[in-house]
């Protein structure tokens, strides 16, 4: 369900978010989570002790760091979404769905800014889409554009 499959032959190449992103996202997620608890522990110690308002000021901020970011791109990974059909392509990210004909697209080509890293890049007269290790196994939606 999280990676590229095909359905069958009427239906799109579906890419989403891998697991590995996942298990990431819940590690941020779970640090900021505990990170804030340890604030909170700070805070109202038991038993009653004196309170230690810079050790929670400075866990607070740092759970914050890990936590906000975790969210929004947990909700990114939710929607993020690319579609191939015997139409065209359709995609989307945080924003509304672009998508162009298959007459549209312009160019295709693989980018490599670091060894190892492999970027794929579909250019059409809707916009540029990025794909990335993120989407996971792309290789049906890459042999069919």
């Amino acid at each position: 369900m999280d990676k590229c499959m095909l359905l069958s032959e009427k239906s799109p190449i579906v890419c989403k978010a891998n697991a590995g992103s996942w298990v990431l996202l819940l590690l941020f997620g779970v640090l900021g989570a505990g990170s804030l608890w340890a604030a909170y522990s700070c805070l109202f110690p038991t038993p009653p002790q004196q309170r230690d308002l810079g050790g929670a000021a400075f866990l607070i901020v740092f759970g914050l760091l890990f936590l906000i970011p975790s969210f929004i791109a947990a909700y990114w990974s939710c929607r993020t979404r690319v579609e191939a059909t015997e139409d065209g392509l359709r995609w989307r990210g945080l924003g509304k769905w672009k998508s162009a004909a298959w007459s549209e697209v312009r160019d295709f080509y693989r980018l490599e800014p670091q060894k190892g890293q492999q970027f794929h890049v579909v250019e059409t007269t809707a916009g540029k889409l990025h794909l990335s290790g993120f989407y996971g196994n792309t290789e049906p939606f890459l042999d069919t554009v």
